[in-house]
C-alpha cells in the first residue's frame, strides 16, 4: 500500500496508466471507494480516473480501486489497487529579521 501526501487546496487525478490492461476488455467496470476510518466505505466513482479537488483534511483516507474485465476468452479478471492519501496545511515560512552586525577590527570575529 502506498502513502501519498498532498498539501491543502491541491488538485489531483488517479488514472490508469497502463493502456493495454484497459484493452484487455470492451467494457471496464471501474470503481472508487473510500474508506476515512469513521464510516464505511463509500463507492465515490465508477469511471477510468478519480479527480479530487481543493483537497482538505476530510479527503484524509484510504482508496481503492477495483476494476474488473472481461478478456476475450470470457474469464473475469479483476485488478485492484489501493493508497492512502493524507492532506497537510502547506508550509508557511516568514522571513527573520535582519541582523545588523558589524565586526569592528576586521577580523571575521565579533564579540
Amino acid at each position: 500500500m502506498k502513502d501519498l501526501k498532498y498539501c491543502r487546496g491541491d488538485d489531483v487525478t488517479f488514472k490508469i496508466t497502463d493502456p493495454t490492461i484497459i484493452t484487455l476488455s470492451s467494457s471496464p467496470v471501474f470503481e472508487w471507494s473510500f474508506d476515512n476510518g469513521i464510516t464505511s466505505p463509500t463507492i465515490i466513482a465508477t469511471t477510468n480516473n478519480l479527480e479530487l479537488l481543493n483537497l482538505t483534511s476530510t479527503n484524509n483516507g484510504t482508496y481503492t480501486l477495483k476494476l474488473k474485465l472481461t478478456d476475450t476468452c470470457g474469464n473475469l479478471i479483476e485488478f485492484n489497487a489501493i493508497f492512502n492519501l493524507e492532506v497537510f496545511e502547506a508550509a508557511n515560512a516568514t522571513q527573520p529579521e535582519d541582523i545588523i552586525f558589524c565586526d569592528t577590527d576586521n577580523d571575521g570575529f565579533c564579540l
